[in-house]
């Protein structure tokens, strides 16, 4: 087995790995790409002798059971293994120092145009499950106290520029921040939610 990383890719080879019943080898690939947290597995060739292979993963919670598919044809049209299943919407900033402007964006909108970006003062560590609210697969982490309605840019992402106040007492304060997306049929709300983030106001 061999490891590599090129450019955003981390790669780990399989090349000619035996299975443990024998055969004559495996060539495939597993690469992560350390930008965007996806995964793809590039194959080139599997021998036939020995266990079953895994040839991807589902979201976590509940997913359909598809049962055997021929990969050679499927792929051509794609399938998923849940109709809620959704690359997870990313919410990143710009690192907060005291006198500048921070971005705030979200971005793998899974269809969506229009979220919100929003601050709080606390934050949920754990998260509040929002399926009671009919956002199944979403939690809070931020209090929200401000947030502001945003629709994506050209770029595909929701972005808001806040200004970060000057005042040296602010320095080492956390606010937390997350964004939540409108995505009609996603579930009962039509909402996706992203992860939170901490933000440590800087100095510089």
């Amino acid at each position: 087995m061999l490891f590599e990383l090129q450019g955003n890719l981390a790669i780990i080879t399989w090349n000619g790995v035996l299975n443990g019943a024998g055969g004559s080898g495996n060539w495939f690939q597993m690469q992560f790409n350390l930008n965007d947290g996806f995964v793809t597995f590039a194959w080139q060739t599997v021998s036939g002798v020995g266990g079953p292979h895994l040839v991807g993963f589902a979201a976590g919670g509940p997913t359909n059971d598809l049962g055997s598919l021929d990969l050679s044809t499927a792929l051509a049209v794609s399938f998923a293994t849940n109709p809620t299943d959704a690359v997870a919407v990313r919410h990143r900033a710009d690192r907060p120092v005291l006198g500048t402007t921070a971005n705030l964006w979200a971005e793998r909108l899974n269809g969506g145009t229009v979220g919100a970006l929003g601050i709080g003062l606390g934050q949920f560590p754990l998260g509040l499950d929002l399926a009671g609210l009919g956002a199944l697969g979403c939690s809070r982490y931020s209090t929200l106290e401000t947030n502001v309605l945003v629709a994506a840019g050209p770029n595909g992402r929701l972005t808001w520029p806040v200004a970060v106040p000057p005042a040296p007492t602010l320095a080492g304060v956390h606010l937390y921040s997350q964004a939540a997306i409108l995505v009609p049929g996603r579930n009962n709300a039509g909402l996706l939610t992203s992860n939170g983030i901490d933000l440590r106001l800087h100095v510089r």
